[in-house]
Parts: structure tokens; C-alpha cells; sequence
């Protein structure tokens, strides 16, 4: 794994994005070994099953591989950990259409984009709408809903206070509801955020 590591330095998610896409094994294989443990761990704090998570994670690295020619990615680990949480939704409307929930819950799960074309393309505006947030807010979004740090652990890794976490985030949900209000109904929003 060191080898590989000297040719895809810690930072290079570009390159291996573009190596993926020349369907080159050991590039996929980069990609697996970098994410796939921080993958399951996202997706069991989500689900509490580790088996549905693990079924989550395969899925989405055999999708990645199949579809790797046609994927449009800018953020490597932003894409991976958006369409594992629509995986994960997926699996919740599953779970709450098998359970019969509240209809409130239905009717959220219904909103959901079927296509792999509509969530990819769902995917890729959220990912330029944080994109476009100011960059200690950007940071701080980061960390809190994509890494999932508790707000304790981003002010000690940022060296600001919790309060300045708090309004990073604050700033950065304000800023993305309204770049996305017209992509997303508000209450899948306040779920991805």
C-alpha cells in the first residue's frame, strides 16, 4: 500500500478520479482502501445495522466501478459520502415503506429522486454549493456533516471556539438552503444538513 501511496500522494483525489475513470484497477482500489472504513462508520452511526451498512458500502464501490466512465466527480469524498447517504435514505424508504410509518415519513421518502441521473445530478449541485461557501465556513461544514466531528472535535482540530463552530454551521446551512431551495423540498434538506 505504501507503493501506491507514492504515486496517489494523501491529496490527490484528482488524479484518481481521472485514473478511475481509465478504469484503471489499482486506482479504484486507492479510492476503496482510502474511504471505505470512514464509508461503513458514517453509514452505522445512520442505519445502527452494521450488516445493512456494510451491504451500503459494497454497493456504492461496485457501482462506483461499473459507472466510473460516466461519473462527473469535483469532490471525491464529498460524492462518496453523498451517495452513501442517499443509499442510506434509499434503504430507510425501504425500511419505513416494509413498517408502515407515519405518512409524513412516506411522503419524504417519495420526494426522493428515483433516477441515478437525477441524484447524481443532485449530488454534483450540492457538492458546488458548498463549494461556493466561505472557506472557514466550508471547513467547518466539512468536518461537522461530512467527516461527522462533534462540534468539541472541530474547534480543537481548527484551533476556534465551539460557538465559532456553531456559526459556521449556522452560516453554512443558511447559504446552502437558499442556493438549493429550488433542488430540494426543505425537509430533505434539513435531513442531508
Amino acid at each position: 500500500m505504501s507503493n501506491k501511496n507514492k504515486y496517489y500522494p494523501k491529496n490527490a483525489d484528482e488524479i484518481l478520479i481521472d485514473k478511475l475513470k481509465e478504469g484503471k484497477p489499482e486506482a479504484f482500489e486507492e479510492i476503496y482502501n482510502r474511504y471505505w472504513k470512514k464509508l461503513l462508520q458514517f453509514a452505522i452511526l445512520k442505519t445502527d445495522s452494521i450488516e445493512i451498512s456494510k451491504e451500503i458500502v459494497q454497493e456504492l464501490f461496485i457501482n462506483l466501478w461499473e459507472r466510473r466512465s460516466e461519473l462527473e466527480i469535483s469532490n471525491l469524498e464529498y460524492y462518496l459520502f453523498a451517495a452513501t447517504k442517499y443509499k442510506i435514505i434509499k434503504e430507510l424508504k425501504k425500511k419505513y415503506k416494509t413498517e408502515s410509518l407515519s405518512e409524513s415519513t412516506e411522503n419524504y421518502a417519495d420526494n426522493l429522486p428515483e433516477s441515478s441521473l437525477e441524484t447524481d445530478e443532485l449530488r454534483e449541485k450540492i457538492a458546488e454549493s458548498i463549494n461556493k461557501l466561505p472557506t472557514k465556513t466550508k471547513e467547518v461544514f466539512v468536518k461537522s456533516r461530512i467527516e461527522n466531528l462533534s462540534h468539541k472535535e472541530i474547534s480543537e482540530a481548527l484551533d476556534v471556539s465551539q460557538k465559532a463552530v456553531e456559526y459556521h454551521i449556522s452560516q453554512a446551512l443558511k447559504l446552502l438552503r437558499m442556493d438549493l431551495k429550488n433542488y430540494l423540498p426543505l425537509t430533505i434538506l434539513y435531513y442531508f444538513f
